[in-house]
């Protein structure tokens, strides 16, 4: 990134301060108006309840089987 925007300065900032700033050049930015595609289709990985949840199931098969508890009937 540096190579190609070699004068940009970075800042931490909230997103709606970034919208803020945004505004200013709005008229100028480009309008997309077909598909983007689904950015979930990355798997699980890309959400974070899920693999909470799926960990804490995780841990509970793990805990079953260690106790000797090997059917889920």
């Amino acid at each position: 990134m540096r190579a190609e925007f070699p004068n940009a300065q970075l800042k931490a900032s909230r997103f709606d301060d970034f919208f803020d700033v945004a505004q200013a050049v709005r008229a100028k930015l480009q309008v997309v108006t077909s598909e983007l595609g689904d950015t979930w289709i990355q798997g699980v990985a890309s959400d974070p309840r899920k693999c909470a949840e799926y960990r804490a199931v995780s841990r509970v098969i793990r805990n079953c089987l260690a106790a000797g508890i090997d059917t889920l009937y």
